[in-house]
This record gives C-alpha cells, structure tokens and sequence, in this order.
C-alpha cells in the first residue's frame, strides 16, 4: 500500500499546496460497534505509520471505526490530542482524522426514526430537541478527537 501511495504522492507532488491527506480504508464494518472492528483499522494505520516509504502528509483511518478507534489508537502511539491552543500541526501526529461514516449513522438512527414518526415535515431542523440529540450524539463521537465537549445545556466548549 505505501508504493501505491508513494508513487501517488509523486504524481501529485508538483500541484500540493498543503499537507497531503491520506485515508487509509479498513474493512467496511458497516457499523460494526465491537472492538474487534476497530483493530484492523488500527493495525493497517500502524503498517502504514512505520513504513520507511510512506509519502509525507496526515492519516486519516475510515474502515472499522467506531467509538473504541480513538482509544485504541492512543494505546499504539499513533494519535495525539491536540489542545485547542495548540498553533503547530506536524505530520509527525501520524493519524489525524478518523472518518466515522456507517458507525456513525448508526449512532444517530433513533433521532431519524423518531423524525420519520413525527410527522409529514421531514427535515431534522424542524424538530430542536431531536436536532439537539443528534448533534450531542455525533458530538460524543468527534468531540474527543476535535477537542472540545458538550455542556450540560447543550453549548459545546
């Protein structure tokens, strides 16, 4: 994977502006909640991380992640919380996002099934208290990795 990235990276090198994001897909676990599902996310980021020809540029793991990704991905060493007042970004953070897709459509479906019994109106933003739990719920998944968190009455800090 990291020659495919690397010869990517070298075709790409003479337009990039910035840091590079990889993604590094896992196995699609379409939600899979267990621990298990996060370790091969893991364990691929981990290959990739350590490899001597890995291109420049941030990782960002999507494949099996769920709500045990951060933690396991802390105990290897391969994420490191950022404070807010933090002003340097290096790729030397090896993992920099984590991209949540099925699992985190999972953790918001009750507030989509409510929404779908409420009624004819079938926008989220029509409906705040269900708005509200849904962004808590989605917010108790990211706000880990973006660094801050929800107040008792919903503000995020």
């Amino acid at each position: 994977m990291t020659s495919s990235l690397s010869s990517m990276y070298a075709i790409m090198q003479p337009s990039l502006r910035c840091p590079n994001l990889w993604q590094l897909d896992g196995r699609p676990m379409s939600g899979d909640i267990g621990k298990g599902a996060t370790m091969a996310a893991v364990s691929l980021a981990a290959r990739v991380a350590s490899s001597s020809n890995r291109p420049p540029g941030y990782l960002q793991l999507a494949g099996g992640t769920n709500f045990y990704t951060l933690a396991a991905l802390e105990r290897a060493g391969l994420f490191k919380s950022l404070d807010k007042r933090d002003e340097v970004y290096t790729t030397e953070a090896l993992v920099a996002g984590i991209a949540f897709g099925g699992y985190a459509r999972k953790i918001v479906h009750d507030c989509f099934s409510t929404l779908e019994k409420t009624g004819p109106a079938l926008q989220l933003e029509s409906y705040p208290s269900l708005l509200l739990e849904a962004v808590r719920q989605a917010a108790s998944l990211v706000g880990p990795i973006k660094s801050f968190k929800f107040g008792s009455r919903g503000q995020i800090r």
